[in-house]
């Protein structure tokens, strides 16, 4: 994992409590399969300052967005983020600090233009610090969010075209509760569009 100049400042801090933690100590003795596991995870792996500097992170998110490491380093956090969202950097630092922890979507810029969404889930790390660090963890959710948004757009047209036809439309699922009833329907039966309507048809 390709790091900042900065970290290693942190590193001399941590070095003082290794001695004491065991699982560090185990890190330590595995380092090659550690750093095997960081460089080749698909996720995005890194280390940030409370100023939104990025410290470290591995190689695959940062191809990803179009940057080599050394690159991404060097670019300021919300310099990355899609200009509609930049404003709400500060305030994602600010919970951050104050709470330990944030979590939800952050919509990043490609070096193309092209916009990437990421969870992430971000936790402070204050001990054995000189100077806190934020620990970070993201996986792009990009395809979900938009086949997500296509399944919604799909659902409104259907809706839109039951709705507005001139036939009697209705529609069921397997248990037999009705999921859609139109006005032609309505008008065609004398019944109003109700879920009750299901029941009436099994008994």
């Amino acid at each position: 994992m390709n790091l900042h100049p900065g970290l290693e400042k942190l590193r001399v801090a941590e070095g003082k409590f290794a001695g004491f933690d065991p699982i560090r100590r185990a890190l330590h003795e595995n380092e090659d399969w550690y750093q095997d596991l960081v460089e080749h995870s698909q996720d995005l792996l890194c280390i940030h300052d409370l100023e939104g500097r990025l410290l470290s992170v591995n190689p695959a998110p940062a191809r990803l967005l179009g940057y080599s490491v050394e690159e991404i380093l060097q670019i300021p956090m919300r310099e990355l983020v899609a200009p509609e969202f930049r404003s709400q950097f500060d305030a994602y630092l600010e919970q951050i600090e104050r709470v330990g922890e944030a979590c939800g979507l952050l919509a990043l810029m490609t070096r193309s233009g092209e916009r990437r969404i990421w969870e992430y889930h971000n936790t402070l790390r204050r001990e054995g610090m000189a100077t806190p660090i934020v620990r970070g963890l993201a996986h792009d959710v990009t395809v979900q969010k938009f086949t997500e948004k296509l399944l919604r757009e799909a659902s409104e047209l259907n809706r839109q075209i039951i709705a507005s036809a001139s036939e009697g439309v209705v529609v069921y699922d397997r248990d037999l509760r009705c999921l859609a009833w139109n006005t032609s329907m309505e008008k065609l039966t004398g019944f109003p569009p109700a879920r009750r309507w299901a029941s009436r048809i099994r008994n």
